[in-house]
Order: structure tokens, then C-alpha cells, then sequence
């Protein structure tokens, strides 16, 4: 755990320095990808399953995932059939692509990869890889709709779907240039209203009316004996929100991530209880790389960036302490203990 505390410190002193550098951008993603690619398998609630999906594509090409996760996995065997390079390959995709989007669109990329880090996304990704790496793939969809491309954005919601199929719950982000936050009272009503919607008994007919992503909302692989952690999840995150939402100027208020945000608020509340209902979120929650930046380094919020700094790093820590994903005791190939 001391070693993940360690990253988690060092990407947030980083992220706070006034003057930006590339070396240390590119250096903290290259550690980054160094360590998920030769992480033993032991790193890592899934990294084992993986491990024989990858030795399915060496045998016969074929996965048995979606057709992009099989084709970029039958892209890596082109060149290697070790397990650890394609690791590596798989968490230069996912960090590649996201931090390509930050280096463009972030008002601070290197806070956005701490806030990656803080919402415990890239430990994440040591687990679910397929699902994050569709994560970056949609991340980059969102950024079409600060231009207004929402056929671009559509086209690359779909494609991030063949990566994984929970991508396409992000679809409602196409519509985020139809929301208008400037209205207080319809934020607050929307809220209130779907988390008492989600506090219903009704699991059975969403996982019903979901067809064949019903498995999302009624598997018993995650708390569904216990919703009312997710309850208070959803508590949390909707009055996080509303705390920045009422920070927030007018220009912030109309920033697409900020938006596309809400509607991922909104669905959390919706389906909080149910098993597997966080995937969904964090198709959305990844927007946070692009929007919290905005509040660090502007001295009229400082107030907010203190608690959004507190908030991220016990956030992880909590994250950590649980051991989700199961990352710890991190091993490497080389084995030596962290």
C-alpha cells in the first residue's frame, strides 16, 4: 500500500507545480505504463484471467471478448506472445490515449493525470483492463463535444463499444450540449429526484428492461446484499457535485465535461444500488481529468481546490486501504516486493 501511497503523493506534488513540464508528463505516464505492463500476475483481480484470454489469442485468435479487444489483442500477438509486453501495450493504450487528450484539452495536464490516479481510474485499470481502456476511448469521444460534433462523438462511442460493450451507456453524453446548468433549481430537483429513485426496490426491472446488459445490474459479484454503501456513494458524489457546481462561474457552468458529468450523476443515482452500477459511472466520472483542473491554480477558488485536494487523496486512500482491484502487495516480473 505504501507504494501506491508514495505515487499518489508524488503525482500530486507535480500536479501543483506552476510551471509545467513535459519531461516530468512524459516521464510519470512512461512509470506509469512501466509499472501496470510488468506487474506480476498476482496484480490485480483479473490480470489472471487476462493471462489465459491471452494464451485463447495465441492458440486460435480469439479472445471471446468484444472484436475490438480481440483485435487489438491479435494486433499485440502479431509481434510478441509475451504476456508482459502486451500488458505494457495494453496500458500504453489506455494512458496513451487519455493523456494525449489531457496534453490537448487540460488546463493542466499533469493534474489530470494526478486526478486519474486520485479516482483510482489507473489502479482500476490494473483490474478491469478492457473496460478502462474503452474509459480512454470515450474520454476522447467527450472532447468532440466542446465543437459540437456529436456524430464524431456518437462514432466513437460505438467504436470504444467494441472494447467494451458498458461503453455504451455513455451514449447521453451526445446530448450534453442540450443541458443547461444555468438553471439552479432544475439541478438540484434533478438530483433530489433520482436519488430518491434510486433508493427504490426496483432492480429486477431494470435488469429486465437492459436486455442483455441486465448482468450489469443484477450480478452477484459486487454488494448487492449490501446497497446502502451505494446509497452513500451516490450521496457523496451528487453533493460533491452540487458543492462545485456552486462554485462555478457561468463559463465553467456551460463547459461540456461539466455536463456530461451530470448525466453521469444523474444514471449513478438512478442504478446506485445495483451490482455493477458503478461500471457505468465511470464511463462518466473520467470527465473529471478535464473539468477539476480548472479549479486549481485560480486564486478565486482556492477554497474548492482545498477541499477537492483533500477529498481525492482520502478518496484513494480509502480505495487503497480496501484493496480494490486487489493491487497490493504490488510484484513486478523482476520480483521484488513494494
Amino acid at each position: 500500500m505504501l507504494f501506491w501511497i508514495t505515487i499518489l503523493l508524488l503525482l500530486f506534488v507535480l500536479g501543483l507545480q506552476t510551471q509545467r513540464s513535459i519531461f516530468w508528463y512524459i516521464f510519470s505516464i512512461g512509470s506509469l505504463v512501466f509499472i501496470a505492463g510488468f506487474r506480476a500476475i498476482s496484480v490485480g483481480t483479473d490480470t489472471y484471467p487476462y493471462s489465459l484470454a491471452w494464451q485463447s489469442i495465441l492458440i486460435d485468435g480469439n479472445s471471446y471478448m468484444e472484436i475490438g479487444w480481440n483485435s487489438i489483442s491479435n494486433f499485440v500477438a502479431f509481434f510478441t506472445n509475451d504476456y508482459n509486453l502486451y500488458l505494457s501495450f495494453i496500458s500504453l493504450f489506455t494512458i496513451g490515449i487519455a493523456g494525449y487528450v489531457w496534453h490537448k484539452y487540460s488546463s493542466n495536464a499533469q493534474l489530470s493525470l494526478f486526478i486519474y490516479f486520485a479516482i483510482y481510474a489507473y489502479c482500476g485499470s490494473l483490474n478491469i483492463m478492457r473496460q478502462y481502456a474503452a474509459i480512454s476511448v470515450l474520454l476522447l469521444a467527450y472532447t468532440f463535444t466542446y465543437h459540437h460534433k456529436m456524430i464524431i462523438c456518437t462514432i466513437i462511442i460505438l467504436l470504444a463499444s467494441t472494447i467494451h460493450l458498458a461503453a455504451l451507456f455513455a451514449l447521453p453524453a451526445i446530448f450534453a450540449d442540450k443541458i443547461s446548468l444555468e438553471n439552479k433549481t432544475f439541478v438540484c430537483v434533478a438530483i433530489v429526484s433520482t436519488l430518491i429513485i434510486g433508493a427504490l426496490p426496483f432492480a429486477k426491472e431494470l435488469s429486465i428492461i437492459a436486455g442483455k446488459f441486465g448482468h450489469y445490474f443484477n450480478s452477484t459479484n459486487l454488494y448487492r446484499d449490501d446497497s446502502s454503501i451505494f446509497i452513500i456513494f451516490s450521496c457523496i458524489y451528487s453533493g460533491l457535485f452540487l458543492y462545485i457546481y456552486f462554485c462555478c462561474d457561468n463559463a465553467l457552468r456551460s463547459n461540456p465535461m461539466l455536463k456530461i458529468y451530470f448525466i453521469g450523476i444523474i444514471m449513478f443515482n438512478i442504478i446506485c444500488q445495483l451490482s455493477l452500477g458503478t461500471r457505468i459511472f465511470y464511463n462518466f466520472a473520467i470527465v473529471q481529468t478535464l473539468f477539476l483542473p480548472d479549479f486549481f491554480h485560480k486564486k478565486k477558488y482556492i477554497k474548492v481546490s482545498i477541499l477537492l485536494s483533500i477529498y481525492l487523496l482520502f478518496y484513494c486512500t480509502i480505495m487503497l486501504y480496501r484493496n480494490a482491484g486487489e493491487v497490493y502487495p504490488y510484484i513486478n516480473v523482476f520480483n521484488k516486493y513494494f
